[in-house]
Formats: structure tokens, sequence, C-alpha cells
């Protein structure tokens, strides 16, 4: 039997090399695209809220904005009303709204009726049970 340690050992070699490579190729895309949602936050906020923005063409048409603002705080992180207002008229669901502020507040004070979204803090909203996002949109949380 040959000894293949040697072409082994190169082998083992040019794939570390290579996992080297693309760890670094990695981090540079995680610092590039964090760059770009910084920079994007803040065209948002210099020229307003985009209606045919990014968010728009991954929102399902069947979803209602009850269940578009559980979807968002099912990341279980602390959303204020305007985050909120702000991410539902991204995704264009209140376009014919001459307040969508009061619109999410509605919504909002609904989702507390019904046990789904509590008060974080004084300026925050959060889910109350985590729920997997194949639940939402399943039955529609507000008439």
């Amino acid at each position: 039997m040959a000894d293949i340690r040697a072409e082994l050992r190169e082998r083992l070699e040019r794939r570390l090399k290579r996992q080297e490579e693309l760890s670094n190729e990695l981090e540079s895309l995680e610092a590039e695209i964090k760059a770009l949602r910084v920079l994007y936050e803040l065209e948002q906020d210099e020229h307003g809220v985009l209606k045919s923005g990014w968010m728009q063409a991954h929102v399902p048409s069947n979803l209602s904005a009850g269940d578009f603002i559980l979807k968002m705080m099912s990341d279980g992180n602390v959303w204020t009303a305007a985050d909120l207002r702000d991410k539902a008229t991204e995704a264009g669901l209140f376009r014919d709204s001459r307040s969508p502020g009061r619109s999410v507040q509605g919504i909002l004070m609904g989702l507390i009726k019904q046990g789904k979204i509590r008060k974080a803090d004084d300026s925050g909203w959060i889910i109350s049970r985590k729920r997997p996002a194949d639940d939402v949109g399943e039955a529609p949380l507000l008439g």
C-alpha cells in the first residue's frame, strides 16, 4: 500500500487555506451588509418612507396589517409603535390611510386585548409569546 500522507497533508493545507479565505470573505460581506443597512436607514430618514421599498415584495398580499405587525414582532425584540408604523408603511400596508400611526395604535390595542402582545416598557411593545412564522396569517387577527 502506497504512503499518501504527503498528498493528504497538501490537500488538508489547501482546504484550511480556502476555509480561512472564505471566513475572511464572510467577515467582509457581513461588514458590507451592516454598512449598507446603515446607509439605507439614513437615506430613508432623509427621503421618507419608500412606497415601493424592498420589503413590499416580501409581504404576502393576503397578510393583514395585524398579522404583519405580529410577524414583525415575532423576533422577540421590543418594538415601538413608530417602528412598526414605518415597517408596515414601507411594506405598502397603509397606502390609503391618512393616519398610519393611528391605524397601528388601533391594531396594537386589538393585539393587547387578544393577549398576543404586551407593553415592554414606557416606549415599546413585545410579543407575549413567540409564535412560529407559519402561524401568522392562518386566521385573521382583526376583522
